[in-house]
C-alpha cells in the first residue's frame, strides 16, 4: 500500500537526492557482500546443515517405509514408493495394478 510523505516545501528535490544515493550505494554493496568469504561461508554451513538433515528425514522415512514393505526411490518428480517382495524391491514390470471395480464386483485391469 502507498504511503504519501508530507515535506515542508522545497525538500522534496532533496528526498529525490537523497533515494538515489541510497540506492548506488546499495548496488554496490550487495554484490559486494555476495562476493565475500563471510558469505561464501555462511553460505556453505547452512547448505552442509540442510543436506545432513536431507540426509537424516529420507533415513528416517526410508526406514518406515521398508517396515510397512516398501523402498523408497529418488526419481526426477521426488520420492517413489516401490512395494518389496520377499525382501527385495519388485521389478517396475512385475508390479500388477490395482483391481478396477466391475458393476458386478471387483477385477483386474486388461494390462494384467
Amino acid at each position: 500500500m502507498p504511503l504519501s510523505l508530507s515535506l515542508p516545501a522545497g525538500l522534496g528535490g532533496s528526498l529525490v537526492g537523497d533515494i538515489k544515493e541510497l540506492l548506488e550505494g546499495i548496488k554496490a554493496d550487495i554484490p559486494k557482500a555476495l562476493d565475500s568469504k563471510e558469505y561464501e561461508g555462511n553460505k556453505a554451513k547452512i547448505l552442509e546443515a540442510y543436506q545432513q538433515k536431507n540426509t537424516e528425514l529420507f533415513g528416517a522415512l526410508e526406514k518406515e517405509a521398508e517396515g510397512r514393505g516398501f523402498d523408497l526411490q529418488r526419481a526426477v518428480s521426488g520420492l517413489v514408493m516401490v512395494p518389496r517382495r520377499r525382501g527385495a524391491t519388485t521389478p517396475r514390470r512385475s508390479t500388477r495394478p490395482f483391481p478396477r471395480r466391475s458393476g458386478t464386483g471387483w477385477r483386474r485391469s486388461a494390462a494384467s
